[in-house]
């Protein structure tokens, strides 16, 4: 019995939040549950406040108090979300990123192929009238825009630490 209540439960979560409940996500499940709370605490002041039991004031002020926390709730499983699907974006482009450095192992000329499958975008600033230069930002696949003097600099300050 306890087990069909459970599953219920977890399917009315679920179709509360619209998203799939993993359980390697013990803190997205807490807020889940805790909305799905919210939810009965929130029905049992207003079956309370129309038998009488709690006044409108009292009825007014906590149940805002409660759909307060739910809101809240609720962005706090959206952001969770969202860090959660980035994560797994994440993943995906370092896994191919690995299988297209693979191909590339032994590179004897670089092609319109290779470029094509590591450059996203190539943004080429206007000329600099004074020094007759360009600024060239590179955007690349997997890894986005990537700043080699900055990794230089900080390559070089950590082989003299």
């Amino acid at each position: 019995m306890v087990r069909v209540l459970w599953a219920k439960h977890r399917r009315a979560v679920r179709q509360i939040v619209s998203i799939p409940i993993n359980a390697d996500e013990p803190n997205l499940f807490r807020h889940i549950q805790r909305i799905a709370e919210l939810d009965v605490i929130i029905k049992r002041l207003y079956e309370d406040n129309v038998t009488g039991k709690l006044t409108d004031e009292r009825f007014v002020k906590l149940s805002r108090d409660y759909e307060r926390e739910q809101d809240e709730q609720k962005a706090t499983i959206e952001a969770t979300r969202r860090e959660l699907k980035e994560q797994e974006r994440s993943r995906a482009n370092v896994k191919s990123f690995i299988a297209a450095t693979k191909k590339y192992t032994d590179l004897q000329e670089l092609d319109a192929t290779v470029l094509r499958e590591f450059i996203d975008k190539i943004y080429v600033s206007a000329v600099d009238k004074n020094a007759k230069t360009r600024e060239i930002k590179i955007v690349y696949n997997f890894i986005g825009a990537f700043d080699f003097q900055a990794a230089t600099e900080q390559a070089k300050k950590e082989k003299s630490a």
